[in-house]
């Protein structure tokens, strides 16, 4: 019974974290997207809407990626690769990260350079580079302030205000259905 409790109070854990993500984030991005320039968000960030349709830019030199280790075919699960102005001089300095799910070869990845408008979402309010993404890309860019760069999601939904209550919500019974049996066998072997 210990076990099952625990496990209820992790899974209403996850649930709450979720949806109080996802929350956060529906509060930024609006139904309609802006269509928005790389130039424009690198030099005033989303503003009140998060759902960018994104213009004028390429990628930069350097990438990094994450593999799919069960598969044969090294298929990436995730991408990021630094994006400036398609006008811009050099990619030694750049304050936009483009990270994608949906790029699962390098093919892919020059496939979206060239695909304009890039739909997605400036994901900052809920989300950073990790650690080993960070030091995988200081490697290239030493000069660059990672900590302060937008991170855009391409193709990024979020779930919406009512649907990510209902999940914080959903959470929050089994947390407490998890906590409350525990505290009753606690109770009980007094």
């Amino acid at each position: 019974m210990i076990r099952l409790s625990l496990l209820f109070l992790l899974i209403g854990a996850g649930f709450m974290a979720f949806g109080y993500s996802e929350y956060r984030l529906s509060r930024k991005v609006k139904d309609q997207p802006q269509s928005m320039t790389l130039a424009q968000l690198a030099s005033n960030g989303p503003g009140d809407n998060a759902n960018i349709l994104l213009t004028n830019f390429r990628w930069g030199g350097a990438y990094i990626y994450q593999e799919d280790k069960k598969s044969r075919t090294n298929e990436w699960t995730k991408v990021w690769i630094p994006i400036v102005a398609d006008d811009a001089a050099t990619d030694a300095t750049f304050n936009v990260i483009f990270m994608s799910t949906h790029a699962g070869s390098e093919a892919d990845l020059h496939g979206l350079e060239k695909t304009s408008p890039l739909p997605g979402v400036v994901i900052n309010e809920v989300d950073s580079l990790g650690e080993k993404e960070k030091t995988l890309l200081r490697e290239s860019y030493p000069q660059v302030n990672l900590d302060k760069c937008w991170i855009f999601e391409h193709r990024r939904e979020t779930t919406g205000i009512a649907k990510s209550l209902v999940s914080f919500i959903g959470g929050l019974c089994f947390f407490l259905i998890g906590g409350g049996t525990l505290l009753t066998m606690g109770k009980k072997s007094e």
